[in-house]
């Protein structure tokens, strides 16, 4: 808990559950020691924006730095994304049976996300759950949106629903910027990084 600032601390003690009180001081501490070593800063100088309506960001002795970074866990897994010029959005996902699939896609997926997943049966189906899920996921954290986008304005590469592991993506409202999308999945977890294209 000494990594963590006031704020931190505060935020950690109103979490309610053990497991969620571990996961939020070990990644806060993994993106302190990252950020630290990157910005060649002391963790005493170091802050994070409180602001609930915009992504993250850091500062440093008071003054905003120009280091994109993004953090994501899932029961045993997290993951960490920094970037030194451009947006970037990751997210990982354990997959757990503690999500309605059905009720998820209808709210959160376009009709071809929703036809490809309803022609995809059994494991099969939920790893393409899991894979549009987080693909989707690391897109919004990506523009600092969040489940604030309707996530099911848009879709994702035909090619990412079906497995591949790389593909270029545009907003439907903003198509002038281009997005390059990872699919990091493997058996444990599905994940997927987004980063801005130069």
């Amino acid at each position: 808990m000494t990594w963590l600032d006031m704020a931190e601390t505060q935020r950690h003690q109103r979490i309610q559950s053990i497991d969620g009180k571990r996961q939020f001081a070990l990644c806060r501490s993994a993106l302190r020691a990252s950020l630290i070593k990157k910005l060649d800063c002391k963790n005493d100088d170091l802050r994070f924006s409180d602001s609930r309506e915009s992504k993250p960001f850091a500062i440093v002795c008071g003054e905003r730095v120009n280091q994109e970074f993004n953090v994501t866990h899932s029961y045993r897994h997290a993951l960490l994304a920094l970037s030194e010029e451009g947006k970037v959005g990751i997210d990982v996902e354990e997959r757990v049976a503690r999500y309605d699939i059905s009720g998820e896609i209808t709210k959160a997926f376009s009709p071809t996300e929703r036809k490809a997943l309803g022609n995809t049966l059994g494991k099969n189906r939920t790893l393409m759950f899991f894979r549009i899920w987080t693909i989707k996921e690391s897109l919004i954290k990506a523009i600092g949106e969040g489940f604030r986008y309707d996530t099911s304005s848009f879709t994702i590469p035909e090619q990412l629903i079906y497995g591949a592991r790389r593909a270029n993506f545009r907003f439907p409202h903003a198509p002038e910027q281009e997005w390059q999308i990872e699919n990091l999945e493997n058996d444990q977890f599905a994940a997927s990084l987004t980063h801005e294209s130069d």
